[in-house]
């Protein structure tokens, strides 16, 4: 399921993790300078120029707000996913230890039960052999 975060060998023998998530705030920040940087080297007159420039501003926000919804929506899903898991993982452990508990209870009331033979013929014992 979380196939964006595994590690990728980069041909250089080290191991990169960057998410998909990453990759894609890098490439739209790597855009959003290059077309910043292009419209300064336009040749447009100066209101032109600042125009294209608020257009392009809005239009970046505009997809970090979309990227950031979908990140959102990520999280929520992963945190739905963990909290599940930790709760079919919380009923398992709740029944082992359950079973461990009887388990021992019973190895406890067997013990009890050995125990009480032993001390009611301990008297008996004591008296046959005369220690008194």
């Amino acid at each position: 399921m979380i196939e964006s975060n595994k590690m990728q060998n980069n041909g250089s023998g080290c191991k990169s993790t960057k998410s998909i998530g990453t990759k894609l705030m890098f490439l739209m920040l790597g855009g959003s300078i290059g077309a910043g940087i292009a419209l300064l080297f336009a040749p447009k007159p100066g209101r032109d120029l600042r125009q294209d420039i608020a257009d392009a501003a809005v239009k970046g926000c505009d997809e970090v707000l979309e990227t950031a919804t979908q990140v959102k929506d990520k999280t929520v899903e992963y945190y739905e996913m963990a909290k599940e898991k930790g709760s079919e993982v919380l009923d398992v452990v709740t029944e082992k230890v359950t079973a461990f508990k009887e388990e021992v209870g019973d190895d406890a009331a067997k013990m009890g039960g050995i125990v009480h033979g032993a001390a009611t013929r301990l008297p008996d014992s004591l008296k046959s052999r005369q220690i008194f």
